[in-house]
Formats: structure tokens, C-alpha cells, sequence
């Protein structure tokens, strides 16, 4: 009964005629246009299906700038392709009027479903249909953080006149064991009073209870959590977790300062880093005074602003886990490297966050959203990056979920 304090239902209807979830923040989001402080035609790769890449194949001028190259992605009707990008980084299609190629030529109603559909995504299932928005928008990384709310899961319509190029993602039924899991983790996450590290390794330890034990159902699931939370609980950290972070993320941002420069917004962050925390490619040697150069930002800058405030980086999270909800109906083994991935990708936000901020800014809110994109633009684009940190953490610590966990603390 006590675990009915902090478990709320989501209210997946479980009918054929589905109702669709999206985020509170969902009815005030709108695209900014020119005063948005990243483009979404620049720093990624933009997949396009099988019509839309053939549209563009038979058209002289705009056919050079699609490939079927896809890096790591598989092929399918839903990624036939994908469009170039110059060296810059952004999209072949951009004029340097800044305006797009496919709808000068063909019109709007000929923009690829990612680009119409950017920064929302729809899962939809024959029990479930969940609408998520991707924090790779500065608009969208601003809203989530605007709000203890934001991040409530509500129902709403989904218009037909809404002009959506749905991506029909997933069909058929979502795993009800993978339903279940995910309710359970996202609405313990919201609701749970706990530092926002601990919420983790007790999801962390659910996940693995997943993949060892029978299926359980979700008031089980819930349950089991609650028993972890009252476990983590009075658990604290008798070590500054600064070294860990320090140590395991500035391989990361020297290697990618020097691997990838054509990023600009990406590789401006990283040399601001480096400049503020006082390391180069030499760092390891240093390692003192770097730990000691993020304790002093963390603590003079980051911690008496607001944006401290456990909810802002609890919405932030969330909205990654939702935008990757429908790994959680796949196999076992996705599901935790999901939640490693989102835990170390917020870490690193945190991190780039605290050592570059400026404490004269007036918009401090504006400048997290703004890296939140750039560092979520990155790592969906390059969807290794983050690989080699987890293994490190795995061979050096044992428990990569763990420690992992630790490093948002």
C-alpha cells in the first residue's frame, strides 16, 4: 500500500482505439523559426524513407544531395536514405539564404517525414500511442526545463489536420512486459522524491531484475522498486564524485575536440570546456587540477542558481526516456544500455553545462537548453560516441549502471 504514495498510473489505454500521451509541455511548443540558436538543418544526419528518396532522386538538382549511405542504420522503407551534409555540417539541401531546396522546388508537403515531423516523433501501437519530443530542440530543452510539470504525461488529440508525416514507427501491439517496465521506472522517476542519482540505481537494479527474473507485472514492478527505494534510500556518497566524472569524461571531449571540428556548436562547447576546466591533450597529467577547477565552477556557479533544482535535470531525463520508450518493447539487453546511455548523456550535459556557463549571463535557462540540444544532437547523430566511456567504466569500476548513476550526483 505504502508504494501507492508515489506510483501513479499512466493511463496507457490498452483498447484498439488508443489514446495518444504526450508531455504538458507539448501544447505550448511551436517552432521558433530564425530565433532559434541551433538550425535543425545543420550537425546531424537526416534520414528520409523509400518515396521521399526516390522524389528526390528524379529531380536533377536536388538528386546530389541524397545518398543511401546510412552510417549504422538499418535500411527499410522508413530509412531508405539520407541527405548529404557539407562540410559545415549542415544539410546539402540548405541555400546560403539559409531557406531549403525541397520546398523552393517542390513545396512543403515534399519535406521528408523527419524534417516535417522534427522535433516530434509518434510511437503507435495498437495498445499505446505516445507522442515525444526530442530535447535536440533548444525550444522543446527549454520547455522541459520551464516547468515541474512539464513532463507529466497527459492525453490529447492528435488532429488530423495537423499536417504530421507520422512515422508509423512500430506496428502491432506493444510488449506488455516492456509496457509495464517502462510505467513503472518513468512514473517512479517522475514522482519519487529521491535525489535524482538514487532514482536511477534503483531503476538500474529493476533492469536487471528484468533480465534475470520471470516477467513481472506492473504493480509488481512498482513494488520491487519501492522496496530498492527504501534500500538506496539513506544511502550516501562517502567520496566526491567530481574525480569520477572528471576522469571518465575528458577523454571523451579531448578526443571529440580533436575528431570532429565541421560540429561547430559541438566543438565551441568542448574548446570552452577545456579553456574553463584548464586541460588539453595532455590532460591525464593534470587530472588534479581539473577536478579541482570543476568542484570550484560547480560549487561558485552551479549550485546557489536555480538551475540546480533536482526537477530540471529529473524532466531532462525523462524526456529522453520517453523519446526512447519504444526500446523498452525490443529485447532485454536494450533496455539497460538505454538507461546507461541516458544517464551518462545527461552527465555529460551536466558536466559541459557547469564548465562553460557564464555566471554574468541573464539567461542561464536559454544557454542549458542550448547545450542540451548541441550535446543531444551529437550523440543521436553519432550513435557510438558514448560506447568507449561505458566500457571504461565497466572495466575500471565493475558496475558501469552504477557508477554511471553516480556521475549525475
Amino acid at each position: 500500500m505504502l508504494a501507492k504514495s508515489w506510483v501513479v498510473r499512466m493511463n496507457f489505454q490498452r483498447q484498439q482505439k488508443t489514446k495518444l500521451q504526450t508531455p504538458a509541455f507539448a501544447k505550448d511548443f511551436k517552432c521558433i523559426g530564425g530565433d532559434c540558436k541551433l538550425t535543425c538543418c545543420s550537425g546531424w544526419q537526416v534520414v528520409i524513407d523509400k518515396k521521399t528518396f526516390r522524389q528526390y532522386q528524379a529531380d536533377p538538382d536536388l538528386s546530389k544531395n541524397v545518398t543511401k549511405k546510412l552510417g549504422s542504420i538499418s535500411r527499410s522503407g522508413e530509412t531508405f536514405g539520407s541527405l548529404k551534409s557539407k562540410p559545415c555540417g549542415a544539410c546539402a539541401m540548405l541555400t546560403e539564404e539559409g531557406l531549403c531546396s525541397v520546398q523552393i522546388k517542390l513545396g512543403e508537403p515534399a519535406l521528408s517525414k523527419t524534417c516535417n515531423t522534427f522535433p516530434r516523433s509518434i510511437f503507435k501501437y495498437s495498445n499505446v500511442e505516445v507522442k515525444s519530443y526530442t530535447p535536440s530542440c533548444p525550444e522543446v530543452a527549454r520547455l522541459v526545463i520551464a516547468s515541474d510539470k512539464a513532463m507529466v504525461l497527459e492525453e490529447a488529440a492528435l488532429a488530423s489536420g495537423d499536417g504530421l508525416k507520422m512515422h508509423e514507427f512500430r506496428k502491432g501491439q506493444f510488449s506488455e512486459v516492456g509496457l509495464n517496465l517502462f510505467s513503472a521506472i518513468y512514473n517512479f522517476i517522475q514522482t519519487s522524491e529521491m535525489l535524482l542519482w538514487k532514482k536511477i540505481i534503483c531503476s538500474s537494479s529493476l533492469i536487471k531484475a528484468f533480465r534475470t527474473g520471470r516477467e513481472l507485472t506492473r504493480a509488481e514492478y512498482s513494488a520491487v522498486l519501492f522496496q530498492k527505494q527504501l534500500e538506496v534510500e539513506k544511502l550516501s556518497l562517502d567520496y566526491d564524485t567530481s574525480i569520477i566524472q572528471s576522469e571518465v569524461l575528458t577523454p571523451l571531449i579531448i578526443h571529440e575536440s580533436f575528431a570532429d571540428r565541421n560540429n561547430k556548436p559541438f566543438f565551441q562547447l568542448l574548446l570552452g570546456c577545456m579553456h574553463s576546466l584548464n586541460f588539453s591533450e595532455g590532460a591525464s597529467e593534470k587530472l588534479d587540477t581539473i577536478v579541482k577547477n570543476f568542484v570550484l565552477r560547480r560549487e561558485a556557479v552551479f549550485k546557489p542558481s536555480t538551475l540546480s533544482d533536482e526537477k530540471i535535470w529529473t524532466n531532462l531525463f525523462l524526456s529522453m526516456l520517453l523519446w526512447n520508450m519504444s526500446k523498452f518493447s525490443t529485447n532485454k539487453e536494450n533496455v539497460e544500455k538505454t538507461l546507461d546511455n541516458i544517464t551518462l548523456w545527461l552527465s555529460l550535459v551536466r558536466f559541459i553545462y557547469i564548465s562553460t556557463v557564464d555566471p554574468e549571463a541573464e539567461d542561464a535557462a536559454g544557454y542549458l537548453a542550448y547545450v542540451t540540444a548541441v550535446i543531444t544532437r551529437k550523440t543521436q547523430h553519432s550513435v557510438t560516441l558514448l560506447k568507449p566511456t561505458l566500457k571504461t567504466l565497466k572495466e575500471k569500476y565493475g558496475d558501469e549502471c552504477a557508477l554511471t548513476a553516480l556521475l549525475v550526483a
